[in-house]
Protein backbone atom coordinates (compact mmCIF):
# COMPACT_ATOMS: atom_id res chain seq x y z
CA UNK A 1 0.00 0.00 0.00
CA UNK A 2 1.11 3.58 -0.60
CA UNK A 3 1.37 5.58 2.69
CA UNK A 4 2.04 9.14 3.01
CA UNK A 5 6.14 10.23 2.75
CA UNK A 6 6.80 13.05 5.20
CA UNK A 7 6.98 12.43 8.75
CA UNK A 8 4.66 12.03 10.93
CA UNK A 9 1.84 11.40 8.51
CA UNK A 10 3.89 8.17 7.60
CA UNK A 11 4.13 6.65 10.95
CA UNK A 12 0.08 7.32 11.17
CA UNK A 13 -0.45 5.55 8.33
CA UNK A 14 1.46 2.54 9.19
CA UNK A 15 -0.12 2.05 12.32
CA UNK A 16 -3.38 2.18 10.92
CA UNK A 17 -2.23 -0.21 7.82
CA UNK A 18 -0.88 -2.66 10.86
CA UNK A 19 -4.17 -2.33 13.24
CA UNK A 20 -6.34 -3.21 9.97
CA UNK A 21 -4.59 -5.36 7.86
CA UNK A 22 -1.75 -6.89 10.25
CA UNK A 23 -4.01 -7.55 13.34
CA UNK A 24 -7.01 -7.61 11.46
CA UNK A 25 -9.10 -5.52 14.33
CA UNK A 26 -12.24 -5.59 12.50
CA UNK A 27 -12.35 -9.17 13.09
CA UNK A 28 -12.52 -8.83 8.58
CA UNK A 29 -11.76 -12.54 8.89
CA UNK A 30 -14.64 -14.22 10.21
CA UNK A 31 -17.21 -11.59 8.11
CA UNK A 32 -15.93 -12.52 5.06
CA UNK A 33 -16.22 -16.35 6.05
CA UNK A 34 -19.69 -15.18 7.29
CA UNK A 35 -21.34 -13.48 3.68
CA UNK A 36 -19.59 -16.05 1.82
CA UNK A 37 -22.94 -17.80 0.69
CA UNK A 38 -23.33 -16.86 -2.37
CA UNK A 39 -21.45 -18.42 -5.57
CA UNK A 40 -23.39 -16.09 -7.82
CA UNK A 41 -22.87 -12.96 -6.51
CA UNK A 42 -19.78 -10.86 -5.72
CA UNK A 43 -19.85 -9.65 -2.14
CA UNK A 44 -20.40 -5.62 -2.17
CA UNK A 45 -18.65 -3.61 0.51
CA UNK A 46 -19.37 -0.01 1.69
CA UNK A 47 -16.46 1.53 3.71
CA UNK A 48 -17.88 4.62 5.14
CA UNK A 49 -14.73 6.20 7.07
CA UNK A 50 -12.23 4.75 4.13
CA UNK A 51 -8.90 6.99 5.17
CA UNK A 52 -6.21 5.83 2.84
CA UNK A 53 -7.66 2.54 2.00
CA UNK A 54 -6.44 -0.25 4.90
CA UNK A 55 -10.06 -1.85 5.18
CA UNK A 56 -9.93 -1.93 1.04
CA UNK A 57 -6.59 -3.97 0.95
CA UNK A 58 -8.36 -5.88 4.02
CA UNK A 59 -11.31 -7.42 1.89
CA UNK A 60 -8.88 -7.88 -0.56
CA UNK A 61 -6.92 -9.81 0.86
CA UNK A 62 -9.56 -11.69 2.65
CA UNK A 63 -11.55 -12.53 0.16
CA UNK A 64 -8.76 -13.64 -2.36
CA UNK A 65 -8.25 -15.87 0.30
CA UNK A 66 -11.87 -17.58 -0.51
CA UNK A 67 -11.21 -16.61 -3.96
CA UNK A 68 -13.74 -14.26 -4.20
CA UNK A 69 -13.95 -11.16 -6.05
CA UNK A 70 -15.10 -8.00 -4.02
CA UNK A 71 -16.61 -5.25 -5.43
CA UNK A 72 -16.19 -2.12 -2.99
CA UNK A 73 -17.23 1.76 -2.64
CA UNK A 74 -15.22 3.52 -0.04
CA UNK A 75 -16.47 7.28 1.22
CA UNK A 76 -13.89 9.91 2.96
CA UNK A 77 -14.97 12.89 3.65
CA UNK A 78 -11.33 14.00 4.87
CA UNK A 79 -9.57 15.66 1.46
CA UNK A 80 -6.28 15.04 2.72
CA UNK A 81 -6.87 11.36 2.90
CA UNK A 82 -8.75 11.12 -0.86
CA UNK A 83 -5.59 11.45 -3.32
CA UNK A 84 -3.93 8.01 -1.39
CA UNK A 85 -7.41 6.37 -1.39
CA UNK A 86 -8.04 6.80 -4.86
CA UNK A 87 -4.52 5.84 -5.44
CA UNK A 88 -4.57 2.48 -3.26
CA UNK A 89 -8.26 1.29 -4.61
CA UNK A 90 -6.89 1.71 -8.13
CA UNK A 91 -3.90 -0.61 -7.37
CA UNK A 92 -5.72 -3.54 -6.39
CA UNK A 93 -6.13 -6.47 -8.47
CA UNK A 94 -8.91 -6.01 -11.04
CA UNK A 95 -9.33 -9.98 -11.28
CA UNK A 96 -10.32 -9.78 -7.39
CA UNK A 97 -11.31 -6.49 -6.85
CA UNK A 98 -13.57 -3.78 -8.30
CA UNK A 99 -13.37 -0.71 -6.27
CA UNK A 100 -14.20 2.79 -6.29
CA UNK A 101 -13.29 5.48 -4.08
CA UNK A 102 -15.05 8.91 -3.25
CA UNK A 103 -14.46 12.31 -1.16
CA UNK A 104 -17.30 11.95 -0.07
CA UNK A 105 -19.27 11.98 4.17
CA UNK A 106 -22.38 9.82 4.14
CA UNK A 107 -25.24 11.42 6.55
CA UNK A 108 -28.84 10.52 6.67
CA UNK A 109 -30.69 12.65 4.60
CA UNK A 110 -28.65 16.08 4.99
CA UNK A 111 -26.67 18.64 2.92
CA UNK A 112 -23.29 19.77 3.75
CA UNK A 113 -24.83 23.64 4.73
CA UNK A 114 -25.84 21.88 7.99
CA UNK A 115 -22.49 21.01 9.01
CA UNK A 116 -19.30 22.34 9.93
CA UNK A 117 -16.21 20.57 9.13
CA UNK A 118 -13.91 19.43 11.99
CA UNK A 119 -10.38 19.09 10.51
CA UNK A 120 -8.93 17.24 13.55
CA UNK A 121 -5.01 16.47 14.55
CA UNK A 122 -4.30 14.31 17.18
CA UNK A 123 -1.32 16.09 19.14
CA UNK A 124 1.15 13.72 20.55
CA UNK A 125 3.76 16.13 22.42
CA UNK A 126 4.81 18.66 19.66
CA UNK A 127 3.85 15.79 16.56
CA UNK A 128 0.87 15.85 14.72
CA UNK A 129 0.02 11.90 14.77
CA UNK A 130 -3.49 10.97 13.29
CA UNK A 131 -6.09 12.92 10.57
CA UNK A 132 -8.25 10.32 11.54
CA UNK A 133 -10.42 11.96 13.64
CA UNK A 134 -11.41 14.60 11.04
CA UNK A 135 -15.35 14.63 11.12
CA UNK A 136 -18.69 17.08 10.18
CA UNK A 137 -20.85 18.26 13.17
CA UNK A 138 -23.92 19.81 12.71
CA UNK A 139 -24.01 23.50 13.24
CA UNK A 140 -24.90 24.49 16.55
CA UNK A 141 -23.46 20.97 18.11
CA UNK A 142 -21.76 20.94 21.23
CA UNK A 143 -17.96 21.25 20.46
CA UNK A 144 -16.23 17.77 20.67
CA UNK A 145 -13.81 18.12 23.26
CA UNK A 146 -10.80 15.75 23.68
CA UNK A 147 -7.09 15.50 22.81
CA UNK A 148 -7.11 16.41 19.15
CA UNK A 149 -6.48 19.51 18.11
CA UNK A 150 -9.82 20.71 15.94
CA UNK A 151 -10.29 23.73 13.17
CA UNK A 152 -13.43 24.53 11.86
CA UNK A 153 -14.79 25.29 8.56
CA UNK A 154 -17.79 25.41 6.59
CA UNK A 155 -18.55 22.01 4.67
CA UNK A 156 -19.75 23.07 1.75
CA UNK A 157 -16.80 22.00 -0.25
CA UNK A 158 -17.79 18.49 0.86
CA UNK A 159 -19.92 16.36 -0.85
CA UNK A 160 -23.02 14.83 1.58
CA UNK A 161 -24.38 11.57 0.38
CA UNK A 162 -27.25 9.82 2.32
CA UNK A 163 -27.41 6.01 2.66
CA UNK A 164 -30.34 5.31 0.81
CA UNK A 165 -28.46 7.10 -2.17
CA UNK A 166 -25.57 4.73 -1.40
CA UNK A 167 -27.89 1.85 -1.94
CA UNK A 168 -29.61 3.00 -4.96
CA UNK A 169 -27.65 4.48 -7.11
CA UNK A 170 -23.54 3.31 -6.36
CA UNK A 171 -24.52 -0.33 -5.04
CA UNK A 172 -27.61 -0.70 -6.56
CA UNK A 173 -28.38 -4.13 -4.77
CA UNK A 174 -27.29 -5.38 -1.65
CA UNK A 175 -24.61 -4.62 0.72
CA UNK A 176 -22.89 -7.69 2.02
CA UNK A 177 -20.59 -5.44 4.50
CA UNK A 178 -20.79 -2.10 5.82
CA UNK A 179 -18.40 -0.52 7.60
CA UNK A 180 -18.81 2.35 9.82
CA UNK A 181 -15.24 4.28 11.09
CA UNK A 182 -16.90 7.67 10.96
CA UNK A 183 -16.08 9.49 14.48
CA UNK A 184 -19.56 9.70 15.88
CA UNK A 185 -21.64 10.09 12.54
CA UNK A 186 -22.65 6.48 12.85
CA UNK A 187 -25.56 7.85 15.49
CA UNK A 188 -27.07 10.20 12.66
CA UNK A 189 -26.51 7.60 9.77
CA UNK A 190 -28.11 5.08 11.09
CA UNK A 191 -31.33 7.04 13.08
CA UNK A 192 -34.60 7.56 11.54
CA UNK A 193 -36.90 4.61 9.78
CA UNK A 194 -33.51 3.59 7.90
CA UNK A 195 -35.22 0.72 5.77
CA UNK A 196 -32.22 0.56 3.58
CA UNK A 197 -31.05 -1.49 6.47
CA UNK A 198 -32.89 -4.36 4.90
CA UNK A 199 -30.19 -4.54 2.30
CA UNK A 200 -27.20 -4.89 4.51
CA UNK A 201 -26.14 -8.46 5.93
CA UNK A 202 -23.08 -7.00 8.50
CA UNK A 203 -22.12 -3.75 10.44
CA UNK A 204 -18.38 -3.73 11.11
CA UNK A 205 -17.32 -0.18 13.19
CA UNK A 206 -16.62 1.73 16.01
CA UNK A 207 -18.98 3.30 18.17
CA UNK A 208 -17.84 6.69 20.50
CA UNK A 209 -19.37 6.83 23.71
CA UNK A 210 -20.22 3.57 25.28
CA UNK A 211 -23.43 3.96 27.10
CA UNK A 212 -25.01 6.06 24.18
CA UNK A 213 -24.16 3.56 21.97
CA UNK A 214 -25.77 0.90 23.94
CA UNK A 215 -29.07 2.94 24.91
CA UNK A 216 -29.20 3.25 20.83
CA UNK A 217 -29.06 -0.32 20.00
CA UNK A 218 -31.41 -1.14 22.68
CA UNK A 219 -34.41 0.89 21.18
CA UNK A 220 -33.86 1.11 17.34
CA UNK A 221 -36.85 0.01 15.62
CA UNK A 222 -34.69 -2.45 13.11
CA UNK A 223 -31.12 -2.68 15.25
CA UNK A 224 -32.63 -4.14 18.40
CA UNK A 225 -33.35 -7.27 16.43
CA UNK A 226 -30.39 -7.96 15.13
CA UNK A 227 -27.40 -10.32 16.45
CA UNK A 228 -24.43 -8.13 18.05
CA UNK A 229 -21.10 -9.07 18.91
CA UNK A 230 -18.52 -6.38 20.26
CA UNK A 231 -15.43 -7.37 19.12
CA UNK A 232 -12.86 -5.23 21.36
CA UNK A 233 -12.80 -2.11 23.78
CA UNK A 234 -11.18 0.41 24.65
CA UNK A 235 -9.64 0.72 28.49
CA UNK A 236 -8.74 4.35 28.14
CA UNK A 237 -12.24 5.56 26.17
CA UNK A 238 -15.66 4.61 25.55
CA UNK A 239 -14.88 3.94 21.88
CA UNK A 240 -14.97 -0.02 20.97
CA UNK A 241 -15.21 -2.23 17.49
CA UNK A 242 -18.48 -3.80 16.70
CA UNK A 243 -20.21 -6.39 14.32
CA UNK A 244 -24.46 -6.40 13.51
CA UNK A 245 -25.56 -9.25 12.20
CA UNK A 246 -28.67 -8.94 10.31
CA UNK A 247 -30.25 -12.23 11.46
CA UNK A 248 -32.57 -12.15 7.86
CA UNK A 249 -29.54 -12.25 5.83
CA UNK A 250 -26.67 -14.52 7.62
CA UNK A 251 -27.19 -17.49 9.66
CA UNK A 252 -24.94 -16.64 12.53
CA UNK A 253 -22.97 -19.29 14.07
CA UNK A 254 -22.67 -19.88 17.92
CA UNK A 255 -19.25 -18.12 18.04
CA UNK A 256 -21.31 -14.48 17.22
CA UNK A 257 -23.77 -15.30 19.60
Amino acid sequence: MLVRSASPWREQDEKVIREVIDQDCYDLASLADMVNQDDDVAPTIVDVGAHIGSFAKACELQFSRLRRRVVYHGFELNAKNVPLLVRNVAAKNFAMFDGRAFHAAIEQGRTSDEYWFMDSILKNGDRATATGASQLRPKGARPVISDHEVSAAPAEQIPVIDMMTVVDCFVRGDISILKLDCEGAEFRILSGPCSWLDSVSVIVGEYHDRERWEEFLNNHSRLAMWDYREVSRREDKPIGIFHLINPNKVQVGHEHE
